[in-house]
């Protein structure tokens, strides 16, 4: 498989320390990436909404604002997050992974040793689906016409399982909650109706959706 050059790869550093973010964007620069910052969550939001990213380094302390969320809503995009904080007690890191985290990194650190992990998480990071068509088992979901055959056999789905796969299939390896997954017409208890009735109804493809005890599933290609 060729190698995509970093040069062509956009990182968006998280972080409010100012010496710190400097030394960030100044070293990952350095080693070919192009590199947008913010010092907090509003300024990350605007880059996430407006900006093509490859990957985000996020500081889980961002002076009194909680970052969690910040770490949800960049999963959700299908981007891979590394963290990066001084917070290394094991319930943290669980919670990071868990999150949604593809890598957790403590400081202080070494910029080459953030440089070979963003490497190593960037080529192994999943390619985005197709926007209009994808294949996993026998299993084909047509997005433009938003229908889902199985065995060339179409698969009556509801709505709300149609939304339920399309929110699971187009973040391939990423852990979403129910919460994630939760919508005015879906409670947070109900969705684990809707996803076993999903499976159900995929067969042998259903198997491609994981469960992840205690936060929710996973779709694996």
């Amino acid at each position: 498989m060729p190698q995509v050059s970093s040069a062509s790869q956009r990182i968006l550093v998280v972080e409010d320390d100012t010496n710190v973010r400097a030394g960030l964007v100044e070293g990952l620069s350095a080693h070919g990436y192009r590199v947008v910052h913010a010092c907090s969550i509003r300024e990350a939001d605007r880059v996430l909404a407006s900006t093509e990213l490859t990957l985000v380094v996020l500081d889980l302390l961002l002076g009194e604002e909680d970052a969690w969320p910040l770490l949800t809503r960049a999963c959700e995009r299908g981007l891979a997050v590394i963290v990066l904080t001084a917070r290394t007690d094991v319930t943290t890191r669980l919670r990071a992974l868990e999150g949604g985290a593809v890598d957790y990194l403590a400081k202080p650190f070494f910029i080459v040793e953030l440089v070979a992990r963003i490497r190593l998480r960037i080529k192994n990071t999943p390619s985005p689906p197709s926007p209009d068509r994808m294949t996993f088992g026998a299993a084909v979901v047509d997005m433009a016409r938003r229908e889902v055959r199985v065995a060339d056999v179409l698969v009556p789905l509801t709505p709300s399982e149609y939304d339920v796969l399309i929110h699971l299939v187009t973040r391939p390896g990423r852990a979403i909650s129910r919460a994630a997954l939760a919508t005015q017409e879906m409670s947070g208890t109900s969705i684990d109706s809707h996803v076993s009735r999903l499976r159900a109804k995929l067969g042998e493809a259903g198997q491609h959706i994981k469960t992840i005890w205690g936060i929710g599933w996973r779709f694996d290609p």
